[in-house]
């Protein structure tokens, strides 16, 4: 589906076998969703942090300041989502988003990284993810993605987990990387996300930003 209907990553897909393999799949965990009758309703993939990232995936969800607060360990990425035709429109990509796997709670997942394309991004907004990041992805091969970003259950349960474990006052702290995301610190103002007095004179949309 990400190949021949939305017209992505063509160019690695092997064709004839109609198969999508990128090299973060052989140190990733698949992760599904299923219908009532057992059918797979959505996909994606998720790599932790405390494994091996790729290249791209550091450079592109912009992940070097979150590993050197020493926050790997505690996030994955998730990518490559796929949404089965019956199930579009349905609830099955909130419970793929919002129920972690045992995976994720065997590993400590605390902090998911995903993105999504602009038209989507009130529907990933109520659904708790936040975007966070510098600038936007923009890849011939993944198109105009806005990264986001969803804490687990929330912010708070990541104080004290940074290479600066307390505040001046002596109580937890929020890493630096978190505290930017919850002040609104991303490439994208929106009336979900953005302060009440801050929305009449604030452009509301995603912003031409981009990698």
């Amino acid at each position: 589906m990400l190949v021949e209907e939305m017209g992505k990553y063509g160019d690695r897909a092997d064709h004839d076998q109609r198969i999508l393999v990128d090299e973060e799949d052989k140190h990733s965990w698949p992760t599904v969703a299923l219908a009532p009758d057992g059918s797979i309703a959505v996909a994606n993939r998720l790599t932790w942090g405390g494994g091996p990232l790729s290249a791209r995936q550091i450079e592109q969800y912009q992940l070097q300041p979150w590993i050197d607060e020493g926050l790997g360990h505690l996030l994955v990425v998730g990518e490559r989502t796929i949404v089965a035709p019956a199930h579009r429109g349905s609830p099955a990509v909130h419970r793929l988003s919002a129920e972690p796997t045992k995976v994720m709670t065997d590993h400590d997942v605390r902090i998911i990284f995903g993105a999504c394309e602009p038209h989507l991004l009130s529907l990933y907004i109520s659904m708790g993810q936040m975007p966070y990041a510098k600038k936007n992805i923009n890849s011939d091969e993944a198109g105009f993605l806005v990264p986001m970003v969803t804490f687990m259950p929330d912010a708070d349960a990541l104080r004290g987990e940074s290479t600066r474990k307390t505040a001046l006052d002596g109580s937890p702290a929020l890493p630096d990387c978190v505290v930017n995301v919850v002040t609104g610190h991303g490439t994208v103002t929106s009336l979900v996300t953005a302060p009440p007095a801050a929305t009449s004179s604030q452009y509301v949309g995603p912003s031409t930003n981009s990698s």
